[in-house]
């Protein structure tokens, strides 16, 4: 889940050892394989990653115990328009591929009876028989990835209601696991490092499931 902001390269995990001290941190994956022509090494030490997730998570663990019904109800107005269109596209594209099932239905019928009337040939009938079921066969297939898409949109709000019992549970955590990260957590990007004040700094998004990155309403309760 750990990616550079600038490429979206895997961030690749290194050991360095320097002066008897060992570092563990993550750089690009990219720039570690193909160097500073592919990309740059944003690099970051594993020990100030790890404080600025658990920090983050626990920020919103309070406001998520604390207020929890506010910041939903703000996440579901911020989000409405994309989950709404998101919803509808989904929608449309179920009835679309429905609806070609049924017209591909009528054409092959309306085919056969063509084929008895000795109005088409045999060769074009078998074809044109194939071509059909050969559509019918994707469209069913497809049929089933899109409904699975629309249950997975209609099931959003729910989700969301979830991630937050989740996360409310993390307020006093003093470390991360992996169940933590792979319940809580989409991806974490990093950025390459620049000076503020003649000190370094970078930056670090997190994009939570179901309700993306919330850096813009950390003021919510």
């Amino acid at each position: 889940m750990l990616r550079c902001m600038d490429c979206n390269g895997l961030m690749a995990y290194n050991v360095k050892h320097s002066d008897g001290r060992t570092y563990h941190l993550y750089r690009c994956g990219t720039y570690a394989n193909n160097g500073r022509g592919a990309c740059s090494v944003h690099m970051i030490h594993q020990s100030v990653l790890e404080t600025a997730v658990l920090d983050d998570i626990r920020h919103y663990a309070a406001i998520a115990l604390n207020d929890k019904k506010t910041l939903v109800e703000r996440l579901m107005t911020a989000n409405a328009d994309t989950r709404q269109k998101s919803l509808t596209d989904c929608k449309n594209r179920v009835r679309e591929a429905q609806h070609r099932i049924s017209e591909i239905d009528v054409l092959a019928k309306g085919l056969f009876e063509e084929k008895l009337k000795g109005n088409v040939p045999e060769m074009l009938f078998k074809n044109m028989l194939a071509d059909y079921e050969r559509e019918q066969y994707t469209l069913n297939e497809n049929l089933i990835t899109l409904r699975q898409e629309l249950a997975d949109c209609e099931s959003k709000a729910s989700d969301t209601a979830a991630w937050f019992e989740k996360i409310q549970q993390c307020i006093e955590i003093d470390s991360l696991s992996r169940e933590i990260l792979h319940e809580l957590v989409e991806s974490i990007t990093i950025s390459e490092g620049y000076k503020v004040d003649g000190k370094r700094q970078q930056d670090i998004t997190i994009k939570y499931k179901f309700v993306g990155c919330l850096a813009d309403i950390k003021n919510c309760s």
